[in-house]
C-alpha cells in the first residue's frame, strides 16, 4: 500500500537549520521557469553557497555535519543585486525564508525560496566604521 500527499504533513524547521550558519557564495544565475523555452519568466536569481560554518547541533549532538554541503538558493531579487558579491570571498547568512522543502528519494535535498540574502564578510558586505556611531 503506497499513502498519497504524505509530504503534506511533513514540516521543516527552516528557522533552527539555518541558524548558526554562514555560506560562501559559489554563483549567481537567472531564476527562470515556465513549460519549455518560449514561455520561461525570469522570477529572480539563484544564488548557490557552499556550507562555510554549520554550528547547529542536529541528532545524537553531531555539530557541523552540512558542512562543505552546496544549498541554491531562489531570490526574489534581479541578478544586478548581487553584482558586487564575489566567488568564494562574499559569505552571507539566510534571515529569512519563503518556502523551503525536502524532497528527493533519500529526503535528503532542499529547495529553498527566499526574499533576500544577509551578506556578512568579504566582498559585497557593508562596510562597518568603527567609532561612529
Amino acid at each position: 500500500m503506497s499513502l498519497k500527499q504524505l509530504s503534506t504533513f511533513q514540516a521543516f524547521d527552516a528557522k533552527r537549520f539555518f541558524a548558526g550558519k554562514v555560506f560562501l557564495f559559489s554563483k549567481a544565475e537567472l531564476w527562470q521557469q515556465g513549460e519549455d523555452r518560449e514561455h520561461m519568466e525570469t522570477l529572480g536569481t539563484k544564488i548557490t553557497g557552499v556550507i562555510f560554518r554549520d554550528a547547529v547541533t542536529y541528532r545524537k549532538g553531531a555539530v557541523g555535519v552540512n558542512r562543505g554541503e552546496s544549498v541554491t538558493f531562489k531570490v526574489s531579487q534581479p541578478v544586478s543585486a548581487f553584482s558586487g558579491w564575489k566567488a568564494f570571498d562574499t559569505r552571507f547568512e539566510v534571515t529569512k525564508v519563503t518556502k523551503a522543502t525536502i524532497y528527493g528519494d533519500f529526503r535528503n535535498l532542499l529547495s529553498v525560496t527566499v526574499p533576500t540574502l544577509t551578506p556578512v564578510g568579504g566582498a559585497g558586505a557593508p562596510v562597518r566604521k568603527e567609532g561612529v556611531k
